[in-house]
C-alpha cells in the first residue's frame, strides 16, 4: 500500500510535465537546437594532462650534435621513461631533446613532434603519445548518483552515457530538477521525462568537455523516509489512544 501511494503521488507531478513535454518538444529541446550543427571538440593535449609515450622500433644512431653517439652500440636496450607531466607551461621535459611543448596539440600531433626532434639522436624513431589521464576532456556528474566525479570523455558521450557511467540515479534523486551546468550557463533537464515516459520519443543530449550535470535530491521523502514517518505516526496514535483511555 505505501509504494502504490508512493507512485500515485510521483504520478500526479510527472502527469502534467510529460503534457508540457509533448507540447513543448520535449526535456531537451532547446539544447538540441542549439549543439545540432556544432562540431564536438577534439581531444587536445592541456596543461596537467598525464601522458604515456612509448618509443619503439628504433635503432642506434651512429653520431649525434657534438659528433659522439647518442646510444652506445654495445647497449641493448635504454630505457625510457614512459609516464610525463604536462607542466603549467604546457611542456614536459624528455630525454635527450629536453622541454618540448605539447599543449594544444593532439596525440598524433604530439608523436609526429616527437619523432621529428628524436631524429637527430635516434635512427628512425617511432613515437607514440596516448593521454592516460585528461585534466580537462571530462564531464562531471554530481549529487544524487552512485558514484559522482569526473568521467573522461570517451566518443561523443550523451547525458545517459554519462548517468550511467557514474551509476544511475539514486532511489532519492529528483530527476526532474537535473541541471546541466555549460559554460557557466545553468538548463533544467526533465530527466524523469525522458527515463520515465515510456511513449516518449526524442534525442538524447551530447555533452561536452567542462559539462557538469547536477542530480539533486527530492523534495519529496523518500520511500526510506516514508516508512520511519509512518513509524512516527503510527505511535503518536498508539500513545494518544492509551492516554485517552
Amino acid at each position: 500500500m505505501k509504494k502504490n501511494n508512493t507512485h500515485s503521488r510521483r504520478n500526479l507531478i510527472l502527469r502534467p510535465l510529460l503534457i508540457l513535454a509533448f507540447l513543448g518538444g520535449g526535456p531537451f529541446s532547446g539544447l538540441l537546437a542549439a549543439e545540432s550543427s556544432s562540431d564536438y571538440p577534439r581531444l587536445l593535449i592541456g596543461v596537467g594532462d598525464s601522458l604515456t609515450i612509448t618509443i619503439v622500433g628504433y635503432q642506434r644512431s651512429t653520431a649525434m650534435a657534438a659528433g659522439s653517439s647518442a646510444f652506445s652500440n654495445n647497449d641493448n636496450n635504454i630505457d625510457l621513461p614512459t609516464e610525463f607531466l604536462v607542466d603549467t607551461d604546457g611542456k614536459i621535459l624528455f630525454p635527450f631533446i629536453g622541454e618540448v611543448k605539447v599543449a594544444g596539440l593532439s596525440q598524433g600531433a604530439a608523436s609526429a613532434l616527437l619523432m621529428e626532434r628524436l631524429a637527430k639522436y635516434v635512427k628512425f624513431p617511432q613515437a607514440t603519445v596516448l593521454i592516460r589521464e585528461s585534466n580537462s576532456y571530462n564531464v562531471a556528474v554530481l549529487g544524487q548518483v552512485a558514484h559522482p566525479g569526473k568521467y573522461l570523455i570517451r566518443g561523443k558521450p550523451s547525458l545517459l552515457s554519462v548517468l550511467s557511467e557514474a551509476g544511475g540515479p539514486l532511489e532519492d534523486a529528483d530527476l526532474g530538477g537535473s541541471m546541466l551546468i555549460r559554460e557557466g550557463k545553468k538548463t533544467r533537464i526533465q530527466l524523469d521525462q525522458f527515463l520515465l515516459n515510456r511513449n516518449y520519443v526524442g534525442q538524447d543530449v551530447p555533452v561536452f568537455p567542462g559539462d557538469i550535470l547536477m542530480v539533486p535530491k527530492d523534495a519529496w521523502p523518500s520511500p526510506a523516509e516514508w516508512a520511519i514517518i509512518a513509524s512516527i505516526l503510527t505511535s503518536g496514535v498508539v500513545i494518544f489512544t492509551t492516554l485517552r483511555r
